[in-house]
């Protein structure tokens, strides 16, 4: 533990821009519209998928496993210490995987013989496989029903508190409607004019990277993106008074967006009124639709100048 202070300490001291963690550079408006909607980034208690997904069933398997470690912990007499050790390391990591899901990947390690103690007691004596897991020790095991109990337990209040108190659904954006493709797959496969600047959402921007010829994007789905996040974030929000500028600042050259059926906006057009024009094709007059097909749409941004007069074409 000082050998850790110390690095910790010496760490601060000589990169002090590491002291915040790599997060620390986000503003509120990017934490609260894109860092908070990643799965992974907060409390299992607050993914709306948590009960339908193959989440729940994996956090199951580490709360057995868990309490298990832990059960032995109070019952094994003979090595104690190793189980209350290795208790404390599975209670440790499964909070910390329910309270920020980031670190879920990282303790299966410490639930795993917990698991195998389960798999051992509740295996008949009789298959050799039940002896493979048999032990030296002569100390006699607490059953399967008393290893797995607390486990049980816990797995039902969180399926009970799931049900009684869901967690809130993720509100709309301007810029769900823009990138409303993502899932499909979809991406920018297209030649851009030399020097063209993208501004899309961050998944499109991404995908655009991949273009033969070298495109500046203004928006990748990482944290090093953050500035870019949020004015493009800002573009398609409602509230912004001129999203015009937030091309200038960039020296953006080309909008990108997903193309979206106009019905099925009907009911949100009118509170995005940006996001919904950009994803049925009707831009507004200092935007130039270019003729691509495909699932986006693509814009040149004529005040921008220089390559901005070009369109894409598809590419292989």
């Amino acid at each position: 533990m000082a050998g850790a202070f110390a690095t910790a300490a010496l760490l601060v001291l000589f990169f002090p821009q590491c002291s915040g963690g790599p997060l620390a550079g986000l503003s509120d408006y990017v934490r609260d519209n894109w860092l908070s909607r990643v799965g992974q980034e907060h409390s299992a208690f607050l993914s709306p998928d948590f009960l339908s997904s193959g989440r729940f069933a994996r956090f199951s398997l580490a709360i057995l496993g868990a309490a298990a470690t832990c059960s032995l912990a109070l019952f094994d007499t003979s090595r104690r210490r190793t189980w209350i050790v290795l208790a404390l390391f599975s209670t440790v990591g499964l909070l910390l995987g329910l309270l920020y899901l980031r670190y879920f990947r990282f303790f299966p390690l410490f639930v795993a013989p917990g698991l195998a103690l389960l798999i051992y007691q509740g295996l008949p004596a009789r298959l050799a496989l039940g002896r493979y897991f048999g032990t030296k020790s002569n100390d006699e095991l607490p059953g399967v029903s008393v290893l797995a109990a607390p486990g049980v337990a816990i797995i039902a209040i969180l399926f009970v508190g799931h049900l009684v108190w869901p967690p809130r659904e993720t509100k709309l954006l301007g810029i769900d409607i823009a990138k409303a493709c993502e899932k499909a797959g979809a991406g920018p496969h297209f030649v851009w004019p030399d020097g063209a600047r993208l501004f899309a959402p961050p998944n499109i921007g991404a995908a655009g990277l991949g273009s033969p010829v070298g495109l500046d994007v203004v928006a990748v789905p990482f944290h090093t993106s953050a500035k870019g996040i949020e004015r493009v974030l800002r573009f398609f929000d409602p509230a912004t008074p001129d999203p015009a500028r937030l091309l200038d600042e960039t020296k953006a050259t080309h909008v990108a967006v997903c193309r979206v059926e106009e019905r099925t906006l009907r009911s949100v057009e009118a509170q995005f009124p940006l996001a919904s024009r950009l994803a049925t094709g009707k831009p507004p007059d200092w935007l130039a639709e270019c003729p691509v097909a495909g699932p986006l749409r693509i814009y040149r941004y004529s005040a921008a100048g220089g390559p901005s007069g070009q369109c894409p074409v598809a590419g292989q």
